[in-house]
C-alpha cells in the first residue's frame, strides 16, 4: 500500500533509532575520551543518553486510544526532552573542558538536535491524532 507524498511524515520508529544512535555514539566517544574524566562527567553524560533512549522506547509502547496511556506517553516524551536539555549542557561542559573534541561534539549535537525535533514532531502528531479521534 502506498502513501501519497503530502501524507508522508517522519516514521515513528525514526525517533527511536536516532535515540539509539545517540546513545551508541555517546558511548563510543566516552570510551575514547581520557579515562581520568570517567567519574567527572563522562559516566553521567553516557547515562543521560541512556535515559533519553529509555524514555523514548517506553513512550512508544503506549497506545494513544486510551487516555491514561496517552498522558503517560506525553509525560515520557517531556522527560526525554528534559534529559536532552541536560545532555546539551553536559556536552557544552565537556567541550569547554577539552574532554571531547569539537568534531565529536558536532556529531553528537547534530544527533541530539535531530532527536529533539523528532520528538517534538511526534508529540505534535499525537495531539493532532487525538483531536481527530474525539
Amino acid at each position: 500500500m502506498s502513501v501519497k507524498v503530502p501524507d508522508r511524515n517522519t516514521s515513528d520508529a525514526q525517533f527511536i533509532s536516532t535515540a539509539r544512535m545517540l546513545e551508541k555514539e555517546t558511548r563510543n566517544r566516552c570510551i575514547n575520551a581520557p579515562k581520568r574524566y570517567t567519574f567527572y562527567g563522562l559516566h553521567e553524560f553516557w547515562l543521560t543518553s541512556r535515559r533519553i533512549h529509555s524514555c523514548v522506547k517506553r513512550a512508544n509502547s503506549f497506545n494513544l486510544a486510551k487516555d491514561d496511556q496517552r498522558i503517560k506517553r506525553e509525560s515520557l516524551f517531556v522527560d526525554a526532552i528534559v534529559h536532552i536539555q541536560d545532555y546539551i549542557s553536559q556536552l557544552e561542559l565537556l567541550v569547554d573542558d577539552k574532554v571531547l573534541t569539537t568534531k565529536s561534539s558536532k556529531v553528537l549535537s547534530e544527533l541530539v538536535f535531530k532527536e529533539l525535533n523528532l520528538i517534538k514532531a511526534v508529540m505534535k502528531s499525537d495531539k493532532k491524532r487525538t483531536k481527530n479521534q474525539n
